[in-house]
């Protein structure tokens, strides 16, 4: 077993960067003079550390006494534009100068997880959702895997994509949702994007009582989606009390993958990926 010490796990969560496939188009729009929020919005919403970042500042800013604020375009506004664009500039620069992620486990970690976001926002609209929470069930699941994003680095290639929770606790003496929360603690995330990465892996577990059934319910289903897009026939289905409680059935997958591929493609093409 490759054990991994809470004080290395937190050394690094501090200083984590951007995704590197991210980096260049950030740069580029860092130091654009007429950036808009709405652009700043397209760039974080496209990578899951400058989502979480910037949920942290919103936080450290107003000390918690700030209403719910989901909204990216609200809190880019509210922190200001050059503030931002700072967070943005110093992540990607970071990310730049650091070599913490090999290429072909970023791209599918960035797939898995901008897929399992567009299906939770698509799945909160057909649940009937208010709209102006379509974006915190996207950031939901855009955010459930960022605890592999510490793993991987930490353990080089002993991490691969293909390892269970399982077999990451057998291997390294802990597992991506521990860690993820680690960095919801450290970056003071809202409860309901918290339990969605520490949760989401209870699919077959229906014990949770919390506040955040239906969004954690969502996700565990976007996530399970997500998967079988990308061809992986071996993911465990949920259990039939989650589908239950959401009105959701796998048959309404197939309505719903030709606009997920369409998303998908906007985000390649927004980061010159294709």
């Amino acid at each position: 077993m490759l054990s991994i010490n809470d004080i290395d796990i937190e050394a690094y969560i501090k200083k984590m960067p951007s995704l590197r496939i991210t980096a260049k188009k950030a740069l580029e729009l860092s130091n654009n003079v007429a950036i808009s929020p709405l652009d700043l919005n397209q760039l974080i919403l496209s990578d899951p550390i400058l989502t979480g970042r910037l949920l942290q500042l919103v936080s450290t800013a107003y000390d918690d006494e700030s209403p719910d604020i989901l909204s990216m375009v609200r809190a880019i506004t509210m922190l200001g534009i050059n503030t931002v664009k700072n967070l943005v500039y110093t992540n990607a620069t970071l990310s730049l100068e650091s070599d913490h992620l090999e290429h072909s486990f970023e791209v599918h970690y960035w797939k898995h997880s901008l897929c399992t976001g567009i299906i939770s926002r698509i799945l909160a609209e057909k649940q009937g959702i208010f709209s102006s929470l379509h974006e915190e069930y996207y950031i939901a699941g855009f955010l459930h895997d960022i605890g592999m994003l510490p793993l991987k680095t930490l353990c080089k290639n002993e991490y691969q994509k293909e390892l269970t929770l399982e077999k990451e606790n057998e291997f390294f003496g802990t597992n991506h949702c521990l860690v993820g929360e680690k960095i919801a603690k450290l970056w003071q995330f809202k409860p309901q994007i918290k339990d969605v990465v520490m949760f989401h892996h209870d699919i077959l577990d229906t014990s949770y009582s919390g506040k955040n059934q239906n969004i954690l319910n969502t996700v565990i289903i976007a996530d399970y989606l997500s998967s079988l897009y990308y061809g992986d026939i071996q993911a465990i289905k949920p259990n039939e009390l989650i589908w239950q409680k959401t009105g959701i059935t796998e048959a309404f997958f197939d309505n719903i993958s030709d606009s997920i591929a369409y998303e998908i493609k906007k985000g390649e093409l927004f980061l010159n990926l294709c």
